[in-house]
């Protein structure tokens, strides 16, 4: 019986995927990992086929850069200020697809960086492990900043550096609070930056080598209900981590030296089981930011480009369907367990089984 509903529950989840329509700005699946998304697309577009995607981050390239845990978001900026610490532009992460979204990574060395951005060197190297890099929010042309003196708006904790983005004339000058080292593990069988298979960590040069992170605190009104950004010096491991989920934007230079490789795929389980678990707990999150966004409705005036991330969800059916099965499961386990059970009324049955037992422990002593 648990078998069958399964296997029925793993048919109609499956038809459900396949016929689902995903792009890049549906909402409910842009939480799956980076991996995921590649494969959903390529077993729904490309018939199973592998799929392509570009090896190599280089330098004076634009990037995607999401963070793993949370709820999968992207490091993220908008013209909007702090209204506590240094009062900077805002640094979050956000769950959805928007053009704030977009970091181009310029090298930590002053005189590479110089040479990229004046033009007189256009042999842009690739990023690897354990290089210092640069993050220049492409839209609003500021820089990732790591705030000695302010703790985080919302954690306030002690060691949790407010990250903001700040001005810096990147062609003249030489700082390194804008300066984040690239780690990761050493086990890697490749020490360049690749896109999403090197989970990699940003630490600050400066501020005791703090490490970005983001967690579901979120910020408030002001900062659009967002995820909190911050630079912890005893960070978490789970809450550190980065990858390069994309590249939006590549100089005509690098095109000539970009190469390809193929990603394996998820198989169906997999991809079933965390589309399942992220996509329950981004309704809990939603839930929770509706009632957020109504007890602010007077004060909070939402932006016209999706920077609410509240919205109707539509896994009702597939949610549905898993709770019938749960159900369905456990209530067939429970009908087996009381009819092998020696309860009163079932006596006769269990003295079988034993005797049925009994005597196939015979035949096997007796050989």
């Amino acid at each position: 019986m648990v078998t069958v509903s399964l296997a029925v529950y793993y048919h109609i989840t499956s038809l459900f995927l396949i016929n689902f329509e995903y792009n890049e700005n549906n909402f409910d699946l842009s939480q799956l990992s980076a991996l995921s998304k590649n494969t959903f697309n390529s077993l729904k577009n490309y018939d199973g086929n592998m799929l392509g995607v570009v090896k190599d981050v280089r330098y004076m390239d634009s990037v995607l850069i999401r963070h793993t845990a949370s709820l999968g978001g992207y490091l993220h900026s908008h013209d909007s200020d702090l209204q506590t610490g240094s009062g900077q532009q805002q640094v979050t992460v956000f769950d959805q697809q928007d053009m704030m979204n977009e970091w181009t990574i310029l090298p930590g060395d002053f005189n590479l960086r110089k040479g990229y951005l004046s033009g007189n060197n256009t042999d842009y190297e690739v990023v690897k492990r354990s290089h210092n890099i640069v993050l220049k929010h492409k839209i609003t042309g500021k820089y990732l900043y790591v705030h000695p003196d302010f703790r985080g708006p919302v954690s306030e904790k002690e060691k949790a550096h407010e990250v903001t983005c700040k001005e810096f004339d990147a062609l003249n000058e030489d700082e390194a609070s804008f300066k984040f080292r690239i780690d990761y593990s050493f086990r890697a069988e490749n020490s360049n930056l690749q896109l999403i298979d090197n989970q990699f960590e940003l630490a600050a040069i400066l501020t005791s080598g703090c490490k970005i992170l983001s967690h579901m605190d979120r910020l408030p009104p002001w900062g659009y209900f967002q995820q909190e950004v911050i630079c912890m010096e005893m960070a978490t491991h789970d809450r550190t981590q980065f990858i390069i989920e994309k590249i939006t934007e590549t100089t005509k230079e690098s095109l000539a030296k970009v190469e390809y490789r193929e990603l394996k795929n998820v198989k169906w389980l997999d991809l079933i089981k965390e589309y399942l678990v992220k996509s329950w707990k981004k309704e809990i999150y939603d839930d929770d930011l509706k009632v957020k966004i109504d007890a602010h409705t007077n004060k909070l005036v939402l932006q016209p480009i999706k920077e609410s991330i509240f919205k109707y969800s539509e896994l009702s059916m597939l949610h549905a369907i898993t709770i019938a099965t749960i159900i369905l499961s456990v209530i067939s386990m429970l009908i087996k367990a009381i009819m092998i059970a020696p309860f009163e009324g079932n006596v006769n049955q269990f003295k079988n089984i034993e005797n049925f037992k009994a005597k196939h422990l015979d035949i096997l002593l007796i050989y």
